[in-house]
């Protein structure tokens, strides 16, 4: 029998910051380095997929409260940012019963970025 299983994505979009106004381009060693340091704040039955070149989801299958805690770990984990060179944006939705993955990764897609 299967069970309707209710989890979140959390979208999580790197950039490099602006320094003299230009934006470098980011390199496979940045980009390691960043999954490297995201893999570290994520549990164990959590899922890390890239998306696109500067922009990756996390599936949490606890749900919004547990996505919230990982945004709140996220959020006060300088080393994410790659030594202060990278910022980043999320967003998150939470899967609705029924609703497809694909459904589930165009809603994150329209999901409005914050920037912290």
């Amino acid at each position: 029998m299967r069970t309707q299983m209710s989890f979140s994505a959390v979208k999580i979009t790197f950039m490099p910051r602006i320094v003299d106004g230009e934006r470098p381009q980011l390199g496979a060693e940045d980009i390691l380095r960043f999954s490297c340091e995201l893999r570290s704040l994520i549990r164990g039955s959590e899922c890390i997929g890239r998306l696109g070149v500067n922009e990756c989801v996390v599936l949490i299958s606890d749900g919004e409260t547990a996505a919230q805690q990982l945004i709140t770990r996220l959020h006060s984990t300088p080393s994410l940012s790659v030594n202060h060179t990278l910022h980043i944006s999320l967003s998150m939705v939470t899967s609705l019963q029924g609703e497809s993955g694909l459904e589930l990764l165009n809603r994150l897609d329209e999901a409005p970025l914050s920037t912290h």
